[in-house]
Parts: structure tokens; sequence; C-alpha cells
């Protein structure tokens, strides 16, 4: 769960900028 919540927060990052 710990990997798959830090790449859906990074995936939100890449999406935001």
């Amino acid at each position: 769960m710990w990997r798959f919540s830090t790449h859906l927060h990074l995936r939100n990052v890449v999406i935001f900028l």
C-alpha cells in the first residue's frame, strides 16, 4: 500500500505540473 500511495502521489504531482 505504501508504494501504491507513493506512486499515486508522484503521478498527481506530474499531472499538477
